[in-house]
């Protein structure tokens, strides 16, 4: 199976939840958060059994389309510290290959402006490490991809905030990958993030409606 989520029929709570699907050429992607299915002792409508915190991890699935292999690619694993994952976006790139990210939480905040990234190819295999920047994602604004970079809105007290990543995968290697300068490029690029903030007056009544979204 593509990925084994425990628990009998009817059993509503998962601990598990789908991001995103997406087709490339030869295959078929999705992207989770999960806990560790080896830990809960029952699972039932209303809680998972025998687990203090539903620590989530996230998960690239994989299914191939000719010959249907199924794999899935751990892309954080929080599990066992006091770090969870949101539920992730997958994004599909000018170039063909994917982005998925998503909001890093502590077992203590509620919010967060923190968000975790990883970039994903064709085939389903992650491209370098995953990343780490200060940002916040939106439940209302899926994350799209132009221009080289992926951008996003969040409304955040009557204002609309944009964010903008650099999407070029050429700067990674999977073959030879050099982490000091990886981590270089990616400090680097952190800088690039766009954090500008500005009151759209003419959409601030709506913007306020969804405050808090």
């Amino acid at each position: 199976s593509l990925f084994n989520i425990g628990g009998p029929l009817a059993a509503n709570c998962t601990g598990t939840m789908l991001g995103g699907f997406e087709v490339s050429g030869s295959g078929y992607l999705a992207a989770i958060s999960s806990i560790d299915h080896s830990l809960p002792t029952g699972y039932n409508s209303i809680n998972i059994e025998g687990i203090e915190r539903e620590n989530r991890d996230i998960y690239l699935l994989w299914t191939d389309k000719n010959t249907w292999e199924m794999r899935h690619t751990c892309l954080a694993r929080y599990t066992g510290v006091a770090l969870t994952g949101s539920v992730p976006y997958l994004v599909r790139l000018e170039d063909g290959n994917f982005m998925v990210l998503w909001q890093r939480f502590t077992d203590s905040e509620n919010e967060s402006d923190t968000i975790s990234y990883a970039f994903i190819d064709k085939d389903g295999s992650q491209i370098g490490k995953t990343q780490t920047t200060h940002a916040q994602l939106s439940e209302s604004c899926v994350p799209i991809a132009a221009n080289g970079r992926v951008v996003w809105y969040v409304n955040q007290n009557g204002t609309r905030k944009f964010y903008s990543l650099n999407a070029d995968t050429s700067r990674f290697s999977k073959e030879s990958e050099n982490a000091s300068s990886l981590e270089k490029d990616i400090f680097e690029e952190n800088k690039d993030v766009i954090d500008s903030t500005g009151t759209l007056e003419e959409e601030k009544n709506e913007i306020t409606e969804v405050e808090g979204i």
